[in-house]
């Protein structure tokens, strides 16, 4: 018994996952696991927990040329809000932006939903309900079935999210900024969002942003 810490995931176990939820339904994958792959893709690429992602709502989320922005306004240590970014990345097996997209792209053509929603919503709603947020359990339930390993949480994806970050060659202060995490040192030490965002899309242009 007792606490057993999460272990992160790779990029290779985000790709099964995402793989594992398009199988379904004879490839075309089911509404429900395109939602989970959306969220997914903003724990490990933006580095948030669960609780900050399934807080999000449709009107908090921009599209830029180079990715989403994803406005965090619920965080565990801070008050104040910050911007996650989601970037396009072809190169990738499965580009993050784009699985963001096509999440947000069913979200809006459902016809009983506004931009006021939260955006991670059901997608089996008794008639006449509209739809409510996703439940933390519902997507961890998503990530038991895949994965089956007690040492694999949902938090795992914040962690991987974290290393391979670090893997790609983002100093730790610019992990500790795309997470939202506070630190102690200096702000003037900080970088600014842009220069992260900078420094994710080059990466990505750099054809490094993968396995």
């Amino acid at each position: 018994g007792g606490h057993q810490t999460k272990v992160p995931i790779t990029i290779a176990d985000f790709f099964l996952f995402v793989r594992t939820q398009n199988a379904k339904y004879n490839g075309n994958g089911s509404a429900g696991g395109r939602r989970d792959c959306a969220v997914a893709s903003l724990c490990f690429f933006a580095v948030k927990r669960v609780s900050e992602v399934l807080a999000v709502r449709r009107d908090q989320v921009t599209k830029t040329e180079r990715g989403f922005l994803v406005t965090i306004t619920r965080q565990k240590n801070r008050p104040d809000a910050t911007t996650a970014f989601i970037p396009f990345a072809e190169n990738l097996e499965f580009c993050p932006g784009t699985l963001l997209e096509r999440w947000i792209t069913e979200f809006d053509s459902r016809g009983d939903t506004n931009a006021s929603d939260h955006l991670f919503c059901t997608t089996r709603n008794k008639a006449g309900c509209r739809p409510t947020r996703l439940s933390a359990s519902s997507f961890r339930s998503s990530v038991d079935k895949v994965f089956g390993n007690k040492l694999i949480s949902t938090h795992s994806f914040r962690k991987g999210g974290c290393q391979w970050l670090i893997s790609l060659g983002l100093s730790r202060g610019q992990v500790q900024h795309i997470g939202g995490w506070l630190v102690s040192s200096s702000m003037d030490n900080q970088p600014t969002h842009h220069h992260v965002v900078q420094k994710l899309a080059s990466t990505c242009s750099r054809n490094v942003f993968g396995l």
